[in-house]
């Protein structure tokens, strides 16, 4: 999947639930710091005024957190551009 997520640079919009994932055993600081670690940028799509980079994954975790539900969604944007470059090249 990584590899793929590389090669191709797909914008993603991701379901974040932070109870969820801590009832799962994990981070949802993690989950954002791997989402970084993919040179994804993540920003908080109810929360436009959020990026995990500029506000801190902490608030972004607890804006979420406090959304209807508890959860929210997030927009996963290449920092490296998106697709593969004869793809970005083709629809220039």
């Amino acid at each position: 999947m990584e590899r793929t997520l590389a090669t191709y640079r797909p914008l993603i919009i991701a379901e974040f639930w932070p109870a969820g994932i801590i009832e799962a055993y994990s981070s949802p600081r993690e989950v954002l710091a791997y989402y970084h670690g993919l040179s994804f940028s993540v920003s908080l799509i109810e929360r436009p005024d959020l990026d995990a980079e500029k506000s801190g994954e902490e608030t972004v975790v607890e804006a979420a957190g406090a959304l209807p539900g508890g959860f929210g969604s997030l927009l996963l944007t290449s920092r490296l551009g998106w697709g593969r470059k004869e793809i970005r090249e083709k629809h220039q």
